[in-house]
């Protein structure tokens, strides 16, 4: 049930967002940056991750609740990074473009 309410919202999302674009001729992919989409999948990756592996979900051991929280914490920080580094190379890329 939770799937298909996922995959729901993601076809509201790509009829909200996608569909527009295609309908005025525009390039969808100047509007999907690779400093927005790369994160966006990491980010989607993460949530994936953290959800199968909460640390209530499996009571004979895995991880405590302390490392759990640190590597979402961690990946957040190096995800941040990557958007500020990959807008800046593109922010370059754009002044010192000929």
């Amino acid at each position: 049930m939770q799937i298909y309410n996922f995959m729901s919202q993601i076809k509201k999302l790509i009829t909200k967002t996608w569909l527009p674009l295609t309908s005025l001729h525009i390039n969808p992919t100047e509007f999907m940056k690779r400093y927005i989409l790369l994160p966006s999948v990491l980010f989607i990756y993460l949530a994936c991750m953290a959800y199968f592996a909460y640390p209530g979900k499996n009571p004979e051991g895995g991880l405590s609740y302390i490392q759990y929280y640190l590597t979402i914490g961690i990946t957040l920080v190096i995800i941040g990074l990557l958007v500020y580094f990959l807008k800046k190379k593109d922010d370059n890329r754009k002044k010192y473009k000929p």
